[in-house]
């Protein structure tokens, strides 16, 4: 369910979002596609150059604009005082 081995079986086992990439590179545990012009990070090796990025539904996590931790170091005010 989790690593089908084709689109197929990927979408007979249950609801899939399939993507078509192009593998940027491929190290020892991890590999960079890219998809539609923006570049992932997989925790698969492959020698293949274009492979398909199958991702469940239950694993989308929709999340508002603000919900990323953060905090301002610094504010610089860049405009113009008349």
């Amino acid at each position: 369910y989790s690593q089908p081995a084709t689109p197929f079986i990927a979408d007979f086992v249950g609801t899939s979002n399939i993507l078509q990439g192009k593998v940027i590179s491929s190290k020892a545990k991890q590999s960079i596609v890219q998809i539609n012009g923006k570049q992932i990070k997989s925790t698969y090796h492959t020698d293949k150059k274009e492979v398909n990025v199958i991702i469940r539904p239950e694993n989308i996590t929709i999340l508002s604009d603000d919900t990323l931790p953060s905090e301002l170091d610094v504010n610089i005010f860049v405009g113009e005082i008349k």
